[in-house]
């Protein structure tokens, strides 16, 4: 996915020389639609084959939206990152657990996110890091809402995010 979104973004530059993003900043947004599509594509068809597809949608639902606000860490290769994204939400598609464990899954993604949130966004993101704790609010409250939802797939899909919140050695050293 890298040498094909270099390519394009290289072809795109060439097209338009005076475009103002650089051949690097057009290959990463193009990483991350591939990424994205790659993923949805693998992850729905190998959820038509379990016949999970509304579980396995809602799992990177759940995923993706705490990813989005609270980082975590990544893959060397996007196309790692697409194939454990879709194997994994295809696996939390048939999470069945009690209530019990559903609450306990669900509060400590709360306690995780609350220590580790925001983690590894720096480069990730423009959002200065003066608005850093208003990510960490808006994951704790995101993860909150399983207490409505009741999802044990929403738990297992929060508890895999937020364990990809901690860092080497348990470093958490951006200022929140």
């Amino acid at each position: 996915m890298q040498v094909l979104a270099f390519k394009i973004a290289a072809g795109l530059k060439k097209r338009v020389p005076d475009h103002p993003s650089s051949i690097e900043e057009l290959q990463f947004s193009l990483e991350a639609l591939f990424n994205t599509f790659g993923t949805l594509f693998l992850a729905l068809t190998l959820s038509l084959l379990t016949g999970h597809t509304h579980e396995t949608i809602f799992a990177l639902l759940s995923f993706a939206i705490l990813r989005a606000v609270s980082g975590g860490i990544h893959l060397k290769y996007s196309w790692t990152c697409c194939l454990a994204s879709s194997i994994v939400a295809n696996i939390v598609s048939f999470s069945s657990v009690s209530h019990l464990a559903t609450v306990c899954m669900t509060i400590i993604s709360i306690i995780l996110a609350l220590i580790y949130a925001p983690s590894r966004i720096e480069q990730q993101t423009r959002i200065p890091e003066r608005y850093f704790p208003l990510l960490k609010f808006i994951s704790v409250i995101f993860i909150c809402s399983n207490f409505y939802f009741e999802s044990s797939i929403m738990a297992v899909s929060v508890l895999i995010q937020c364990v990809l919140l901690i860092r080497k050695g348990g470093d958490h050293t951006h200022e929140n």
